[in-house]
């Protein structure tokens, strides 16, 4: 019974030790474990749009907003708002969004309790602070429980945050990499309107700008030919 109590001793001190090294070396992985468990969308990565060589219908109207070419069914412009440039009642809307790149803020200090200076840390990591939505929406898209391995202090908490975030929005909406013509950028299918309508947000960089434009209708196919019309005039 003793030798049995000796050796259970033993294998007991051995696990504290391996436990005391990982914590000392690796000083994240009570998170890393807590986030594998609470975020199972942790991993995924954005895909590419496939539907990009969809035609637009010769039919269609088309209008310049904003220093796009947009083009929508016949009957749905709406010559009295830039913002929402075509509409059919409650069935199919385009609404435009453009902000200027110099405006973009990655930081919000009214929903985070960490500064500034605490974000820039976090990011300088990863090669540097998000220049765009466009580009926050990609790194947040493709962070992965890895990556939180690699972090000490504050970062740990950060990665946290933002793994907690991504799974929020991951159950809601995929995002895919849009590449088409001029445009470069993500194309985000949100899911949360049910099963009814469509619900799409292209969101790209321009001439200075950021871009969303946001389709809703209840014909996928009709949706889809909208963005592929989305044309920067250069």
């Amino acid at each position: 019974m003793k030798k049995y109590l000796k050796i259970t001793g033993i294998v007991i001190g051995i696990i504290i030790i391996v436990v005391l090294i990982v914590v000392v070396l690796f000083p994240a992985f009570p998170t890393y474990i807590k986030v594998k468990k609470n975020c199972p969308h942790i991993n995924d990565v954005m895909g590419v749009y496939t539907d990009d060589d969809i035609s637009v219908p010769k039919d269609f109207v088309q209008a310049e907003i904003k220093g796009l070419l947009i083009s929508a069914p016949d009957g749905t412009r709406n010559i009295k708002s830039d913002m929402i440039p075509f509409k059919d009642g409650k069935d199919f809307m385009v609404m435009v969004s453009q902000s200027e790149l110099s405006d973009y803020n990655f930081y919000n200090d009214e929903i985070t309790e960490y500064s500034k200076q605490e974000y820039w840390h976090f990011y300088e990591k990863f090669g540097g602070i998000p220049k765009s939505s466009v580009d926050d929406i990609k790194f947040l898209r493709n962070m992965n429980l890895k990556d939180c391995l690699k972090l000490r202090g504050t970062d740990i908490k950060i990665f946290e945050e933002l793994a907690e975030a991504k799974e929020s929005v991951s159950v809601v909406e995929s995002v895919s990499i849009y590449e088409r013509e001029n445009i470069s950028g993500i194309l985000c299918d949100v899911d949360s309107v049910g099963k009814t309508k469509e619900y799409m947000n292209l969101m790209f960089n321009y001439g200075g700008y950021e871009y969303i434009v946001t389709v809703i209708g209840e014909d996928s196919e009709t949706v889809k030919q909208v963005i592929s019309s989305v044309t920067p005039i250069s």
